[in-house]
């Protein structure tokens, strides 16, 4: 690892969980590390803040912490950023969500709710390729090419999504508009039904927030030893 500017008034930590206290321990000794004032902004997943905090504290590297977590879709630019923080400027959080802004949506929330935020709009992403990934199978069942029916399936869930961020109807009513009585919406939805799709995907994202909660707990267990 290379020397730390003295200069450098925010630092992002984008490493492994594994190795951040080996990642802090290093930084410590770089001449530049005095400098308490800095931005430490982390996107290790599953470290606590008080866990990060420690760290920082221990190698007396200031505590202004910002936890933040991207889905994958940052890349295209229309992802998530959900980030907590105990920073009282508004300044410095209104520079970082400015930051941000260009990837998607940024949105704060409490500590306590980061590891359900992580669940719903990071892993979400594989959910929704898995389900995409079933419709495009569907329309191969019934049929379709290979390329068409996968190419329907993902622009339908973008559509899909455009609307439901666009629209100031919940997505319930939005459903509702499509699905015509005695339909073959209707017909779709009742299999679906039949299949707990709605509590297949709310047992997803309870699943992943409890991992998330258990890697919490296990950083904060190895940074204490």
């Amino acid at each position: 690892m290379g020397l730390l500017p003295s200069t450098c008034s925010w630092v992002f930590l984008a490493v492994k969980p594994q190795e951040m206290k080996s990642v802090m321990d290093r930084l410590r000794c770089s001449p530049g590390s005095a400098v308490t004032t800095r931005i430490w902004i982390s996107v290790a997943a599953g470290i606590s803040s008080s866990t990060l905090l420690k760290m920082l504290s221990d190698g007396q590297l200031g505590r202004q912490l910002i936890r933040a977590m991207p889905n994958t879709a940052v890349l295209l630019k229309c992802g998530c950023v959900t980030y907590s923080t105990d920073i009282q400027d508004d300044s410095i959080t209104r520079s970082f969500e400015t930051l941000m802004k260009p990837l998607g949506l940024c949105v704060r929330v409490p500590e306590g709710q980061m590891n359900a935020t992580c669940a719903l709009s990071g892993s979400g992403i594989a959910f929704l390729l898995m389900a995409l990934e079933a419709l495009s199978d569907g329309g191969v069942k019934m049929g379709l090419p290979r390329a068409l029916s996968s190419q329907l399936a993902a622009q339908t869930m973008m559509g899909a999504a455009q609307l439901a961020l666009t629209a100031v109807e919940p997505p319930a009513i939005l459903r509702e508009r499509v699905s015509s009585p005695g339909g073959t919406t209707m017909a779709g939805l009742h299999a679906l039904e039949k299949g707990a799709f709605r509590s297949v995907l709310i047992d997803a994202v309870e699943a992943a927030t409890r991992k998330g909660e258990e890697l919490s707990s296990s950083s904060l267990v190895n940074s204490n030893s």
